[in-house]
């Protein structure tokens, strides 16, 4: 997922998509907002973090033996992988 100057946030495939069929190379309507702003986005790592935590979370709910690390955020606030603990 990725941020967009107009605040929402996008999977980054979709709105690569989107860019690509604007006319100008520098600036996109927005998808939400219709307004123009630039194409620079940031990774939501935040988002990532919490999508990456609920698939953890499914998998162990529906296959437990399956699951071989857990999630959980490091010093910066990102995921990261961890051995399961037995």
């Amino acid at each position: 997922p990725v941020l967009a100057e107009d605040g929402h946030t996008y999977e980054r495939v979709a709105f690569e998509n989107w860019c690509s069929r604007m006319p100008e190379s520098y600036r996109v309507s927005s998808p939400m907002t219709r307004q123009w702003m630039r194409l620079d986005v940031i990774p939501n790592r935040a988002l990532r973090s919490l999508i990456e935590k609920w698939q953890v979370a499914q998998r162990a709910h529906t296959h437990p033996e399956e699951i071989m690390y857990e999630i959980e955020d490091d010093e910066d606030g990102r995921a990261r992988k961890i051995q399961r603990r037995e």
